[in-house]
């Protein structure tokens, strides 16, 4: 049993009232880099399960912090992998098709 019924409601509140304004960013994230690698099996859901509300830190889903920043999402294939290099070019496409192709990036590497 909770001894201070109000207090949910009194600390929802001030915890608002912290909120960062528009143009304040001293303590907030002006943009959110969102990586995953080719070589994942599902890369896109995976890409939307890093981003659920669920995943994010505290301060996004009690609402103190606008979940509603910048992304952007990488694809990021290693080129000596052979076996994944031709799904590469059309998860970056299912991805931009998702994410709109302002918002998207494949980054290859090399790691030999």
């Amino acid at each position: 049993r909770q001894r201070t019924p109000w207090y949910q409601e009194y600390r929802g509140e001030l915890l608002k009232g912290l909120r960062c304004g528009d143009h304040e960013y001293f303590d907030h994230p002006l943009a959110c880099l969102i990586v995953v690698s080719s070589a994942e099996e599902d890369p896109v859901p995976k890409l939307v399960s890093l981003l659920a509300l669920e995943a994010l830190p505290p301060l996004f889903r009690d609402g103190i912090m606008d979940p509603n920043i910048l992304k952007h999402y990488v694809l990021l294939h290693d080129s000596s992998l052979p076996f994944v290099s031709q799904q590469t070019e059309s998860t970056f496409q299912i991805m931009r098709e998702t994410f709109g192709p302002g918002a998207c990036s494949l980054l290859r590497v090399n790691s030999n």
